[in-house]
Order: structure tokens, then C-alpha cells, then sequence
């Protein structure tokens, strides 16, 4: 089968339309080199570790017996420009922590933030703010700026393949946790 002439035409255009979009960008510098990637990586997977670590302090405090070498409680996920692929080298990376039961909106505002203050990796202050419309933490790790929101779920620990838009999901979650996952997607 041959592509019509309409077809190739739009290929050109959009391959142009890209390439120029692509050579604007870089010369604004919006695109970030392969240093800062993988400094909002280490960044990611430190937050993620912390979080974790977090969620297995909270169980062990509640007597909650959890395998954690086997188990991971739970999840971070990005959304926003970072996750489109289309943020700059200074742009914040906003992040939404998916946790179980025993883990609380109050521990993650209160004991969380004491706990990040005393990683050397964070770079700038912590900024608890438990009262917002969408409740979030704001602070930076190893340079980056990182916006965390937070969910509890009625899951003992967060399954991979989890839809945080799937109602049954968001099902005996309060307010503020219902906002959270709808204002990420």
C-alpha cells in the first residue's frame, strides 16, 4: 500500500513543526541535559526510599508486622510537566505519594516533615502545608524542587498497577485525599 500524497505531506510537516519546536526549545533552554535527568532521578528514587522508610516506621508503630523485604507499602507517582516530558531545567517535579491505611494524613504532615529535615540530601527547607485545598509538601532534594502530595488508600500495602481515578479505589477516602489523585491527572 503506498501513502497518499496527503500523508506524506503531513509527515513533513509534522516532522518540520517538530524539529522546530525541538532546535526553539534548546536554544530557550527548556530542555534539560542528561545531568539534571538523572539529578531528578536520584532526587525521585531518594523521596521514594524516604517515603518508604516512612510507611514502615508508621507499621512498625502500630505493631503491624510487614515484610519489608519483600513488601513495599508505597508508591510515587509523577504527573505535570515532568511526567509530559516537557519541563524545564528549573521546573519543580510534582509528586504524589500513594500510601496504605495505617499511614495517616496527619503522621505524613507532622512526622514526615521532621524526617526529611534531617536527611542531608535536602537542600532547601521543608514546607509542610496540611491545610491547603490540596494538602502538599514542598522542599528540595539534591537541588530539585519537589512538590509532594499525598493519598491514603484502604490497602495494606499499594499494588503496582493501582488506578488512583478508579472510584472503587478512592472508595473510604476523605476529601482532601479524593482531591489529590483527581488534581494529578
Amino acid at each position: 500500500m503506498t501513502t497518499s500524497l496527503t500523508d506524506t505531506l503531513r509527515s513533513v510537516d509534522y516532522t518540520t513543526s517538530l524539529a522546530c519546536l525541538t532546535l526553539t526549545n534548546r536554544q530557550w533552554n527548556l530542555y534539560e541535559g542528561a545531568e539534571g535527568s538523572l539529578r531528578r532521578e536520584n532526587a525521585l528514587e531518594l523521596v521514594g526510599d524516604w517515603v518508604e522508610h516512612w510507611a514502615q516506621a508508621e507499621a512498625t508503630k502500630r505493631g503491624l508486622l510487614i515484610d519489608g523485604a519483600t513488601t513495599r507499602l508505597t508508591q510515587l507517582r509523577t504527573f505535570g510537566s515532568y511526567r509530559l516530558g516537557v519541563h524545564s531545567p528549573e521546573a519543580d517535579i510534582d509528586t504524589l505519594c500513594l500510601a496504605p491505611r495505617h499511614c495517616s494524613r496527619l503522621g505524613f504532615f507532622t512526622s514526615f516533615p521532621s524526617f526529611l529535615k534531617q536527611q542531608s540530601q535536602v537542600t532547601a527547607s521543608v514546607h509542610a502545608i496540611p491545610d491547603a485545598y490540596v494538602p502538599v509538601i514542598k522542599l528540595e532534594v539534591l537541588g530539585v524542587a519537589i512538590d509532594l502530595l499525598f493519598v491514603t488508600l484502604d490497602v495494606a500495602s499499594v499494588p503496582e498497577d493501582i488506578d488512583v481515578l478508579d472510584t472503587n479505589t478512592l472508595t473510604d477516602v476523605d476529601e482532601p485525599g479524593v482531591r489529590v489523585p483527581r488534581s494529578t491527572y
